[in-house]
């Protein structure tokens, strides 16, 4: 039924959940398993100073984005091993830097997914009841069947 399934973890609590799910599901339909982090983009601040004094300060050749996706790769890394351990054959790691929804939905239908896992995450008292808004917003125009983990 799945032949490809992706899942977006950001750096939360749910995010092992999730990655936890997403493997299971990827081993029981022996699907390939697409994991996906976005960072987000740093448009100010001490963040943007101290990555541009250390592209600087090393010589660094990489731009910022690079840089960004590369850390975003390195955190992918244990889910990437934790899914192998599981059995799941085939495991790619993509990191991408911008607005989250935009990018679930574009890599969904860029590689053909037919399940997209996401972790959900709500706000104030109604956490329970309520999507995230990049959960929500994903359900809303991916065209797919989404899996919602809380």
């Amino acid at each position: 039924m799945f032949r490809t399934i992706l899942v977006a973890l950001d750096s939360s609590e749910h995010s092992t959940r999730t990655a936890e799910m997403a493997c299971d599901l990827a081993r029981q339909y022996s699907a390939k398993l697409l994991v996906l982090h976005i960072m987000p983009p740093v448009y100010e601040g001490r963040i943007r100073n101290e990555l541009s004094r250390l592209i600087n300060m090393e010589h660094l050749e990489r731009t910022e984005y690079e840089i960004l996706q590369q850390c975003g790769q390195d955190l992918m890394k244990p889910v990437e091993a934790c899914a192998r351990d599981k059995g799941v054959a085939e495991v790619e790691i993509f990191c991408e830097v911008g607005d989250p929804a935009e990018i679930i939905v574009s890599m969904a239908q860029a590689h053909r997914v037919d399940l997209v896992v996401l972790g959900r995450r709500g706000t104030g008292r109604l956490s329970g009841l309520m999507l995230g808004s990049v959960s929500h917003k994903v359900v809303q125009l991916v065209g797919i069947p989404c899996l919602i983990v809380s």
